[in-house]
């Protein structure tokens, strides 16, 4: 019976980490009142003319108007790239049509296949002057001082590289799920950050300094990767910890995805593209099989350690994510925490699981494995 114990070894300690970034999430709250990206003045603003956002966008047509309606309402007029990777809808035409609005603000171009190569062919047609790359994805709808708060940050701060929070909108079941995920996951790397050791960013949320990101080889240094934005984020960090950041008041939305199916791809997706041979991210990965699927074994030879490793656990993600709440001013279904815990139970027993087996996923139509865009 002992011997059962030792299942509560990997709950546990995923238990304590999730105490620790708690912490951390409730520390910056009250920073983060006074300075939020949405509402915030801008001390020392930016010029404009040095700030270009790229959308890469790949069959997007229902969502690309939202996304340029939101950038062309930005507090600095900003120069906008789409770039069509590909797209078999109206992604291009759509975003055309907005040329009689933004004049030569906008651009629209051809690039890819994939998402990094299409950042690097927007990459690579911006003016000189511009010293400051926004990364944004064509579902994305960022508040109107955005872009402006980005980069006076990350100019202001001498950073490479500048990660801000991205929500997911609320409208259904799986949404709240997402929001509930992706808020924990956010909130993390923030911890993370925070603590001097920060470990990625979201692509559709990320300021980017030009002269530090073609010194690394521009987005193409993540082009053979399934989750290029990470991999970027790791190069820039390896040249100086200190010249990437995940600052968790800057804000943009993101529309969710609509099915659990593409959620599974999007954890499996994100967990390919964090086994690229390092052992710590392996023994992360292999960890969470043990930390999710080990109290539900437990029910059968120790009920209550398990009742509470799992009580534990939702106990975490509620304070994190009410935390999440208050530091971004933002609404969470918290009601939902016991099913996204469970939801998560199941993908963090089968994602690590399913590596051996395959590193292929289908993501916006695509198969797509690590080492082959």
């Amino acid at each position: 019976m002992t011997a059962w114990w030792l299942l509560a070894i990997p709950p546990l300690a995923h238990l304590l980490f999730g105490v620790w970034v708690a912490w951390y999430t409730w520390r910056g709250i009250a920073a983060a009142a006074d300075a939020r990206a949405d509402d915030a003045g801008v001390a020392d603003p930016v010029a404009a003319s040095r700030i270009a956002c790229l959308v890469a966008a790949r069959n997007e047509e229902d969502n690309i108007d939202d996304c340029l309606e939101a950038l062309s309402a930005q507090s600095a007029s900003i120069h906008i790239v789409v770039i069509n990777d590909h797209s078999t809808d109206e992604t291009a035409a759509r975003a055309s049509r907005w040329h009689s609005q933004l004049g030569e603000r906008l651009r629209v171009i051809e690039g890819g296949p994939g998402k990094a190569r299409a950042l690097q062919a927007g990459l690579e047609i911006l003016s000189p002057d511009v010293s400051v790359v926004l990364t944004c994805d064509a579902d994305c709808t960022p508040p109107p001082n955005w872009a402006a708060s980005m980069a006076a940050e990350l100019t202001a701060s001498g950073l490479a590289a500048l990660g801000g929070y991205t929500a997911v909108e609320v409208d259904g079941p799986t949404a709240s799920i997402e929001a509930l995920d992706w808020a924990i996951l956010l909130a993390t790397a923030a911890a993370l950050s925070d603590s001097g050791r920060p470990l990625t960013a979201m692509g559709n949320n990320m300021a980017l300094g030009r002269g530090p990101l073609e010194a690394v080889g521009g987005f193409l240094v993540g082009a053979e990767s399934v989750t290029e934005d990470y991999i970027l984020f790791r190069e820039l960090g390896l040249k100086s910890p200190t010249a990437v950041r995940m600052e968790p008041r800057f804000l943009n939305w993101t529309l969710p995805l609509r099915s659990l199916v593409g959620l599974f791809r999007q954890r499996r997706r994100w967990a390919i593209g964090a086994a690229d041979g390092r052992a710590v991210n392996v023994a992360i990965l292999i960890g969470s099989t043990g930390a999710y699927g080990f109290p539900w074994i437990l029910l059968w030879f120790a009920p209550t350690l398990a009742i509470a490793l799992i009580a534990g656990r939702w106990a975490v993600q509620g304070i994190i994510g009410r935390g999440v709440k208050r530091r971004m001013g933002i609404d969470l279904p918290l009601w939902w925490v016991p099913v996204h815990d469970l939801v998560l139970s199941v993908y963090g027993v089968l994602v690590p699981l399913s590596l051996p087996f395959s590193r292929r996923t289908r993501w916006k139509g695509r198969t797509l494995s690590e080492g082959a865009e």
